[in-house]
């Protein structure tokens, strides 16, 4: 009977047919990693000791570049009311690793951590930019791995009340940020593919700086969201320690949580 049948029929989703053409996803493709060229490809020295012609030259990243080494850091556990965090013993020189030999992970989640000043940003843009543009990816001796990953880099002290937004909709800013005027569309075409096939590498710089704690905390809970409906992605968290305690209990059991070595 066609009754008894009904159980095993498969639905088939219609193709969602979209009107953006492959000249604005070009397009939109180009203009972003333009913006990516433009904000993390290259380091000027302003406020830095130095002559007038040298603080105001841009510089290329990779020219000055110190490729950085990772140690496991303090696990971060939840209780009823706080984080407590257990220390560990991570002063054994053994333990660096260069950050080249963490990202050959199949799936790559960090959370690192380092002090004001130790290179978390740095390290966000050059992995940026050498995964936007492959010919930039050997300019370094960091000796990252080949990978196929899509960068998106999101700033959190530019995230103010967007904190609170789902990360889609915060990935959908970046598009205004680079000024892609008529582009959004194609350009989150482009990020919906990637999240589907696992091709995101996700940075996430700064999360200490979203200053409302309030904030933070929803930032993480959308952010475990996020994670659990695309677990193929890859995503590198930066914070200072003091700022990470307040939610590294909910991203513990998400990320390896390392600091930047001396």
């Amino acid at each position: 009977s066609v009754g008894g049948t009904l159980h095993s029929l498969i639905y088939l989703h219609p193709p969602i047919e979209s009107s953006v053409s492959e000249a604005n996803i070009s397009q939109a493709k180009t203009k972003y990693f333009e913006y990516l060229a433009s904000e993390c490809g290259e380091i000027t020295l302003e406020g830095l000791p130095a002559d007038r012609d040298v603080g105001s030259r841009r510089l290329k990243l990779e020219n000055i570049f110190v490729p950085l080494y990772l140690e496991p850091s303090s696990e971060y556990k939840q209780d009823s009311s706080t984080s407590i965090r257990e220390e560990q013993d991570s002063s054994d020189p053994e333990e660096r690793v260069p950050v080249g030999n963490i990202l050959c992970q199949p799936v790559t989640r960090l959370a690192i951590l380092s002090v004001p000043g130790g290179g978390k940003t740095t390290l966000l843009k050059r992995l940026a930019v050498a995964y936007a543009f492959p010919d930039r990816l050997k300019l370094s001796d960091d000796d990252l791995p080949e990978r196929p990953w899509f960068p998106l880099l999101v700033r959190c002290r530019q995230l103010g009340e967007t904190a609170k937004l789902p990360i889609c909709d915060i990935l959908r800013t970046i598009s205004q940020r680079a000024e892609m005027t008529g582009l959004t569309e194609a350009f989150m075409l482009i990020v919906n593919n990637s999240l589907r096939s696992g091709e995101i590498l996700l940075l996430i710089d700064g999360l200490d700086e979203v200053s409302d704690e309030g904030a933070r905390i929803s930032f993480v809970k959308q952010l475990r969201t996020f994670l659990a409906t695309y677990p193929n992605i890859s995503i590198i968290i930066t914070s200072r320690e003091p700022g990470f305690r307040l939610v590294g209990g909910s991203l513990s059991t998400h990320c390896q949580l390392y600091k930047v070595s001396d």
